[in-house]
């Protein structure tokens, strides 16, 4: 039997049509947010055996993929590569490095990373560089630089000091999970004194307009 995933553009209800509208104890159950809800059919779906979060690339890990809004996003929390193969991985599959449009975007990444329960020591790349033009930052996708969450003394940089000159490479961006998510700028890759490029990394991909069977 088809069943209905989708959330009512108000919020004012959330399950699945197959679904007890009661709670165990017997008690109706009230309206929630979008987003809860949008958590609660994920569950639903992984309970039903539904195979692959839908609307995602179907061969990626469940463990480690999650909806936001109108995108998909794999959490490589077990995986360490520079930034140049870490983008290689997201786009094999049309993807891309993760942007960060907006804080509400920031804190949801964050807070899922805090929920794999996985040690992160060199921060996770996003997809965020300026190797084009020196303190001009760019998105994977190409979008410019809006929202901002550099940690001190990191992105753009407009002195030029002696202990700054060799950050003239560091040219990608991470997040600095034990600075509160603060973005950090790296060297890409190994190399010129570099040798903790390898890190932990996010893709993005657009969620396609489909329900699951």
């Amino acid at each position: 039997m088809e069943m209905d995933w989708t959330c009512p553009q108000n919020g004012s209800e959330c399950h699945s049509q197959d679904s007890p509208q009661v709670d165990t104890l017997g008690n109706e159950k009230r309206g929630r947010p979008q987003e809860t809800c949008r958590r609660s059919i994920e569950r639903e779906m992984k309970a039903s055996g539904v195979a692959g979060v839908y609307g995602c690339p179907p061969n990626l890990s469940q463990q480690y993929l999650r909806v936001y809004k109108n995108k998909c996003y794999m959490f490589y929390m077990n995986l360490k590569k520079d930034f140049d193969a870490a983008s290689d991985i997201c786009e094999a599959d049309s993807g891309i490095l993760v942007t960060m449009p907006n804080s509400d975007t920031q804190q949801w990444i964050l807070d899922e990373i805090f929920t794999f329960g996985v040690y992160v020591e060199h921060g996770v790349w996003i997809g965020l560089n300026d190797r084009k033009k020196e303190n001009t930052f760019v998105w994977s996708d190409g979008s410019p630089l809006d929202y901002q969450f550099f940690g001190v003394d990191q992105g753009t940089r407009h002195r030029l000091i002696v202990s700054q000159v060799r950050r003239l490479f560091e040219d990608c961006v991470a997040m600095n999970i034990d600075e509160s998510g603060r973005w950090w700028d790296y060297k890409c890759t190994n190399g010129r004194g570099a040798s903790n490029a390898e890190k932990q990394f996010i893709c993005e991909y657009p969620r396609l307009n489909q329900q699951p069977a």
